[in-house]
């Protein structure tokens, strides 16, 4: 199980911010682009996720990095804490 606190903490020690964010199940996103680096990482359920043409399934409790202007499209059924990075 993952301890949200203890993640906030890691992630505030190098410079991001810690939020929950719930996707309904199916809910899908395409094309986005990220302005700042990110990271985040499935709580609960599944998550597909495409960066730069490479599918992957994170694991629950996987930390997974985005850097800034990566055009990302995931498809999820999960619950996720994710963040974005306080630096420009």
């Amino acid at each position: 199980m993952v301890n949200r606190n203890e993640v906030e903490q890691r992630w505030k020690q190098r410079g991001f911010s810690c939020d929950l964010w719930i996707d309904p199940p199916g809910a899908t996103w395409e094309g986005t682009i990220h302005g700042v680096d990110e990271v985040f990482m499935v709580v609960r359920g599944q998550m597909e996720l495409e960066i730069g043409g490479e599918i992957t399934h994170p694991e629950i409790g996987e930390e997974v990095s985005i850097p800034a202007g990566t055009r990302p499209c995931s498809c999820s059924s999960a619950v996720i804490v994710t963040s974005r990075s306080r630096r420009p």
